[in-house]
């Protein structure tokens, strides 16, 4: 959709905090409807950007971004075209920092995590859109190999509600009890670990014991 500029830069200042002026610049498409608004603080020696709103073609919302004076984003905001928030991520210095969440257009939150410097570090969660708690973890950032790892419980269900898997882990290894289950609630495997050692047995569906694997640091060494 082709912009038409309905405003210049000389606007009357919405705002004026200790010498700096915050004013806004309006941009409508051709056929007049609200696309963008632009606002800018102004100083006596420079002007940046420091809030940019998108809006859906019903007026409402789409996108919100807020800058620092540096010009990086600092903050996303987007919103489903009723007007019910979709997500909210935050960046620091042009990296994922903070925050990440995001909601079903029922307005159930779907997931929510947070990063340090691209990295999910802190708990991890997933839902349906009934509010129904699918995934939950710990990740720590390990900044030195640049991943994200699992630490402590992972957890997580199939749709029907039933528990899928509980584990335990410690820097990325399997570390503890470690069970698995048929969506009918019947064994399907279970071990110990310690640092990625240890052994797995798994059941099929009748409950018969199938399978005797032997881990060491992660890796399958016999089964």
């Amino acid at each position: 959709m082709k912009r038409q500029y309905l405003y210049s830069l000389f606007f009357i200042p919405i705002l004026a905090v200790w010498g700096q002026d915050i004013i806004q610049e309006v941009i409508r498409s051709e056929q007049g409807l609200l696309d963008r608004v632009v606002y800018l603080e102004i100083t006596e020696n420079s002007h940046h950007k420091v809030k940019e709103v998108d809006f859906h073609d019903n007026g409402n919302k789409f996108r919100s971004k807020t800058f620092d004076k540096a010009g990086e984003v600092k903050m996303v905001t987007e919103w489903y075209r009723s007007g019910q928030k979709k997500l909210e991520h935050s960046f620091k210095k042009g990296k994922k920092n903070g925050p990440w969440t995001t909601w079903y257009e029922n307005g159930n939150k779907e997931s929510e995590k947070t990063y340090v410097s691209d990295l999910i570090h802190g708990l991890v969660h997933h839902w349906n859109e009934k509010g129904e708690l699918r995934y939950q973890g710990n990740f720590i950032a390990d900044a030195l190999r640049d991943v994200s790892v699992k630490n402590g419980r992972i957890t997580e269900w199939y749709k029907n509600g039933q528990k899928k898997s509980e584990q335990h882990y410690r820097n990325g290894q399997l570390d503890g009890l470690s069970k698995r289950w048929y969506k009918s609630g019947q064994r399907l495997e279970t071990g110990k670990f310690y640092d990625g050692s240890g052994i797995s047995y798994t059941w099929d569906e009748k409950g018969h014991k199938i399978r005797e694997r032997i881990f060491e640091k992660g890796l399958l060494i016999e089964e």
